[in-house]
């Protein structure tokens, strides 16, 4: 079993219990310091740590990294997203050409790929 890993849990990396059951919802509550998630339909609390909160040891409630899945890749299309944005510009658009909304479109979405590839890293 991979140890938990708190940054990889913020960043959307699939977690189990100590026995082998998926966690769901994963939450992090910086103001509690804890985690909180869904097993089996129920709501359970975890130290930042990933200790499961009502246990004084080891716990079959106890975070691990799942081994059986890996998070998702998300591909940004720039294309997709464009046409995303350009359909935005001009549903609140008020002056100015479909050129200049197209133009708009293309700069956001530069940007907003390089945000996201930021994010990756």
């Amino acid at each position: 079993m991979t140890p938990f890993s708190h940054s990889a849990a913020l960043s959307g990396a699939p977690v189990t219990t100590r026995s082998g059951k998926e966690v769901k919802q994963l939450t992090w509550f910086e103001s509690a310091r804890g985690w909180t998630g869904v097993i089996d339909g129920e709501i359970e609390s975890w130290h930042s740590d990933g200790s499961y909160y009502d246990s004084g040891g080891k716990s079959n409630y106890d975070l691990f990294m799942s081994d059986l899945h890996a998070p998702a890749v998300q591909k940004y299309d720039r294309a997709e997203i464009a046409k995303c944005m350009m359909a935005a510009i001009v549903s609140v658009m008020t002056v100015g050409t479909y050129s200049d909304c197209a133009m708009q479109a293309v700069k956001a979405t530069d940007a907003l790929i390089n945000e996201l590839n930021k994010e990756k890293q």
